[in-house]
């Protein structure tokens, strides 16, 4: 099954101007998200849409990663991530670049690897799901009243990271959601 890559880089960010393009080790974040994606065996093409001029790095990846200008219209703070992928998706259809799943990978998570990415794409095709999404693992501990003594109880709760997003494309432009119902 094909599936290619879109890494998302808005530059001028919310809360931390420019975390994109931030340097860890002396490298970009976004330079780990486009590595690991290139060195995935499971991904296709990678699509890298940004507001920032990134000429710069055609010539780093050459012919690896496909760099698309996106319009400041849909690079606002108040612009979703849906709102952006589905402008992104209409651009690839009308090139007829559209693939039937596309992973998302933000340059945020810039500890994500090749391995990680490939685990996730065996685990989307395996389990047949229309999304599929990262999760972290979160522990509240809160304390309980009982008999006069304080007990600390644990509960275990998951939330998702943002690390990776895989969709059907047919089941995304239908639903307008990342995640749908019938994710893994």
């Amino acid at each position: 099954m094909q599936l290619d890559a879109i890494i998302l880089a808005r530059k001028n960010s919310k809360r931390l101007k420019n975390k994109n393009f931030k340097l860890l080790n002396r490298k970009e974040l976004i330079d780990y998200t486009i590595e690991s994606a290139i060195n995935s065996k499971k991904i296709s093409q990678i699509y890298c849409f940004s507001d920032k001029d990134l000429s710069y790095k055609k010539k780093k990846y050459k012919r690896k990663a496909i760099f698309i200008k996106r319009p400041s219209k849909i690079s606002k703070d108040k612009t979703t991530t849906e709102e952006t992928l589905k402008f992104l998706l209409n651009i690839l259809n009308k090139k007829k670049l559209l693939s039937k799943n596309f992973i998302l990978l933000q340059a945020s998570s810039p500890l994500r690897t090749s391995s990680i990415i490939d685990k996730s794409i065996k685990m989307y095709f395996k389990n047949k799901n229309k999304s599929f999404a990262s999760f972290r693992e979160i522990t509240k501990r809160t304390y309980i009243r009982v008999r006069n003594k304080f007990l600390l109880q644990k509960k275990l709760f998951f939330q998702r990271d943002g690390s990776i997003f895989i969709f059907d494309t047919e089941e995304f432009l239908k639903t307008n959601k990342i995640v749908s119902d019938s994710s893994g």
